[in-house]
């Protein structure tokens, strides 16, 4: 099980790479991005209402799932509030906003990443473990595409999706070693 944290942030990373590479790849289209974050916003929705939300409800019950939740909802909203702190200094406003929403997303999605990670190392090597690491680089494409679009949109480029995709896949290595 040593390289079980290996394996994970590998998975990890060439998903949110391959989205990251998608969006760069589609930078120049502009007006195509609402219908990029629709069609990815609604694999993530799906992915949440027809297998998490249901399976969480069986395992522990509907209070549970409601204050995951609701915490989770809280928790997003103070990084929200904490995100509109920071001074972002750039030509344009829109260029701001970009930066925060990217940043945003990056750490949200290495916030809860640690509990993939938790989840994902007892069960490699075995049976289910083989059908976790495809569905991680699958659901993960989506993620980078959403992840990477406002920051190439702020003018950052290939190196930034390097750095970022390190910063996302760390937290699901220390999960799987925490196991």
């Amino acid at each position: 099980m040593d390289t079980a944290w290996i394996i994970s942030a590998f998975a990890s990373a060439l998903g949110i790479s391959v989205g990251g590479g998608l969006a760069w790849l589609m930078k120049g289209f502009q007006r195509g991005f609402g219908f990029i974050y629709s069609l990815c916003a609604g694999l993530i929705i799906g992915l949440l209402f027809l297998e998490m939300i249901p399976e969480s409800i069986q395992l522990d019950g509907w209070i549970i799932l409601a204050i995951g939740i609701a915490l989770g909802l809280l928790l997003f909203q103070y990084i929200h509030q904490l995100m509109n702190k920071i001074t972002i200094i750039t030509n344009s406003h829109q260029i701001d906003i970009f930066v925060r929403f990217g940043v945003l997303l990056a750490f949200i999605t290495a916030f809860y990443n640690f509990p993939v990670g938790i989840a994902l190392g007892p069960t490699l090597g075995t049976e289910i473990g083989g059908l976790m690491l495809p569905t991680l680089v699958l659901h993960n494409i989506p993620e980078g595409i959403i992840v990477f679009t406002p920051l190439f949109l702020a003018g950052f480029g290939i190196l930034t999706c390097v750095f970022i995709t390190a910063i996302i896949t760390l937290p699901i290595a220390l999960g799987t070693l925490r196991c």
